[in-house]
């Protein structure tokens, strides 16, 4: 589920390394390619697409997204924008469908981390079994209602020319929940629980996952320091104890030595 204000500008953070450059380039030629049909789509389109022009039928749309759903949702997030003044906040339906027992499974950009707001949202859902992942620019805001729905928010740069993109069963539909799953393999996992970090050993403590997410995630040393509540040099000292112990010589192989692990 999308729970954050939609942003349509993405920008990049620091990560433990670059993705896929391949894959990463056919997303993002996926979300132009939606760009481009809804510009120069005229409104007797396919049955199956339907261009929501209007704020509230967004809102009308996603709030049936969380109630008629039965089985899962699948959604991106690129997170709050800076151009928004409203707090992040959860989407109405969603603590109802997670209690119902839909299963959610979202993957954040980065920039929804650096929201204090939109990381204990995030947090809140995490804690009430949604799986959430993070990965550095997620390319549009996306919702998948069990395989039969789903709405698509492709980015633009100007806030007044958003548009939305209603698309039903289709091949379109498929090609969708194809780009929702490439996200979901390369984004990195994020962990529940925030615990104190106790001395790395074999298993991580719930707090070392949180340092790793939130070095995967695009937070500064001074960000991840001012959430754990310690100095910079803290968690510079602790991710130099981290690299020690998994024998990475930089912070992409410390990603990758995580994950292997099963930290992430």
């Amino acid at each position: 589920m999308s729970h954050l204000k939609e942003d349509h500008n993405p920008t990049p953070g620091r990560t433990f390394g670059v993705p896929n450059k391949a894959l990463l380039g056919a997303l993002r030629e996926s979300a132009d390619e939606l760009s481009r049909f809804w510009r120069d789509h005229h409104p007797e389109g396919p049955g199956y697409i339907e261009i929501v022009r209007t704020e509230e039928a967004r809102k009308a749309l996603q709030r049936r997204i969380q109630d008629e759903a039965v089985h899962q949702i699948r959604a991106l997030s690129i997170g709050p924008s800076s151009h928004l003044t409203a707090p992040p906040e959860l989407a109405p339906g969603s603590l109802e469908a997670l209690a119902r027992g839909v299963v959610y499974s979202v993957v954040y950009g980065a920039q929804s981390l650096r929201d204090p707001i939109g990381r204990e949202i995030i947090q809140a859902c995490v804690t009430l079994g949604e799986r959430a992942r993070v990965f550095p620019n997620v390319a549009l805001n996306l919702k998948i209602c069990d395989d039969r729905l789903a709405l698509v928010s492709p980015p633009v740069h100007d806030p007044q020319r958003r548009h939305y993109i209603a698309v039903e069963q289709s091949p379109l539909l498929d090609g969708l929940i194809g780009v929702f799953e490439s996200y979901w393999q390369m984004a990195v996992p994020l962990p529940a629980g925030d615990e104190s970090m106790d001395d790395v050993g074999d298993a991580a403590t719930d707090d070392t996952r949180q340092l790793l997410t939130y070095l995967s995630g695009g937070l500064t040393d001074e960000s991840i320091a001012r959430e754990l509540g310690v100095s910079e040099r803290t968690v510079a000292r602790r991710i130099a104890r981290l690299q020690e112990v998994l024998g990475a010589q930089t912070r992409f192989q410390l990603g990758v030595q995580a994950s292997r692990r099963g930290w992430l």
